[in-house]
């Protein structure tokens, strides 16, 4: 994904989402930057005020690790946070819905 833009100079950008008690967003973050990314950390918070969107994102990357204290269903809460705002619903169907996107989630995220 980040190939085309090599010899523009230009660097996709890569939403680093999180949420509360997640770890390893800022190994992550540099990974995407050493891959030819620029790496933006975006909260759910950022989401769901509006001080943030994804149209400006190429890609995003939820990071997982311990958000909502990694109890039994915190990806289900974190899902739920996205699923019962309707807002911030419909951005995530319209950044999925938009051709060469890239989505990642891990740990958590993907349970």
């Amino acid at each position: 994904m980040a190939a085309p833009y090599i010899a523009t100079g230009a660097r996709p950008k890569v939403a680093v989402l999180r949420e509360q008690g997640v770890n390893s967003h800022v190994e992550m973050a540099a990974a995407f930057h050493r891959a030819g990314f620029d790496a933006i950390d975006v909260h759910m918070s950022d989401l769901l005020t509006g001080r943030t969107g994804l149209e400006d994102f190429h890609a995003l990357v939820a990071c997982g690790g311990f958000s909502y204290g990694d109890v039994l269903g915190a990806g289900e809460g974190w899902a739920k946070s996205i699923l019962f705002n309707d807002r911030v619903r419909d951005e995530f169907a319209t950044f999925f819905h938009r051709p060469q996107t890239l989505a990642l989630g891990y740990v958590t995220v993907a349970r």
